[in-house]
């Protein structure tokens, strides 16, 4: 039986390593043994990341500051990372841009692109090759729960990870004889610097709500060579049996962009409407009932309307037997 660092070390490479979520891979991967290549662009920051795990894990670890937007990243990467031996490769880097697709220049939906999906792509190419070769090893793509709804205003963003997705769950498949592991781990909104600096109100209440990195990063490595793809957090694979098997897909798509309007310009022309069972599995019952998804403005609509619209949460309809309820999500400035 191998230990972790046996089979995924003695190098792991993570990129968007110098804060946030790649900051806590590089430290649990630290705790395990495992010498480090952290890359990121910003470099006083991955500075001060690498000595402090180095000094706090007692691992060797080597600081390669590159944009992985440039068209000839990875020349400089297999330089930077000349006589290591990569076992684990960490496909964290990720840029966003909140906005119209249309309003966003285009040069940064190139840039999105180019560091989301291109990189990975790249990375995973080349060191999966050397992976396969050696018979042993992990890949591990950090994909978001936007991927699995096209969700508007962060259009490209999206996308992207949908592609990091798909891409992971295929190697996955086409890497398991290699015995080289590959996970995608489908992240929700978790308590980062990045995200505390798009997020207005970082303290309010959400559902699902705001994962720690550390239990994210836990979570994770806990399934990998398990699965092809993973949610971490108990509510956000709630949230995920929402969107992706109870709600059409008009509607999951409706709902993901009604959150994310940027407030000054946030109405609903439309309301965005769900059909439920009246009977529910369990899990889908507790769902309900733990209030708003997403939208504050639910209100049930049919049959036997209980409340005007408007009410402050989307909740399991009472009673049982056959038949379907209806809600209603929108027509009103938020």
């Amino acid at each position: 039986m191998f230990t972790f660092k046996e089979k995924y070390g003695p190098w792991a490479l993570v990129t968007g390593a110098a804060m946030g979520l790649g900051a806590e891979f590089a430290r649990q991967l630290a705790r395990e043994g495992l010498n480090l290549a952290l890359v990121d662009i910003q470099k006083e920051q991955l500075s001060i990341t690498s000595k402090t795990l180095s000094r706090e894990f007692n691992v060797e670890v080597r600081p390669i500051v590159l944009d992985l937007a440039i068209p000839d990243f990875l020349h400089h990467l297999i330089s930077a990372t000349n006589g290591l031996e990569i076992g684990l490769l960490v496909n964290n880097a990720g840029i966003s841009a909140i906005g119209h697709f249309l309003d966003v220049p285009l040069d940064k939906h190139l840039s999105i692109l180019a560091v989301n999906a291109r990189a990975p792509l790249i990375l995973a190419h080349h060191f999966g090759g050397l992976m396969r070769g050696r018979k042993r090893g992990g890949i591990i793509f950090v994909s978001s729960m936007s991927a699995l709804a096209g969700t508007s205003y962060v259009s490209e963003y999206s996308a992207t990870k949908a592609h990091d997705l798909t891409l992971g769950e295929a190697l996955w498949q086409e890497l398991r004889p290699s015995n080289v592991d590959v996970l995608t781990t489908i992240v929700g909104a978790t308590d980062t610097p990045g995200w505390r600096a798009e997020n207005p109100n970082p303290s309010a209440k959400t559902w699902p709500p705001v994962m720690t990195s550390q239990d994210t990063v836990r979570e994770t490595f806990a399934v990998l060579g398990k699965t092809p793809s993973f949610v971490p957090g108990s509510q956000n694979r709630l949230a995920t049996f929402l969107t992706t098997r109870l709600l059409s897909r008009k509607s999951a798509v409706g709902i993901t962009a009604s959150d994310l309007v940027p407030m000054s310009t946030r109405v609903v022309s439309s309301p965005i409407e769900i059909t439920v069972p009246l009977t529910l599995p369990p899990t889908c019952g507790s769902f309900l009932r733990s209030g708003a998804l997403f939208c504050s403005n639910w209100a049930r609509i049919s049959p036997n309307p209980s409340g005007a619209a408007g009410s402050s949460a989307l909740r399991a309809p009472s009673g049982s037997g056959a038949g379907s309820a209806t809600w209603s999500c929108g027509s009103a400035e938020a």
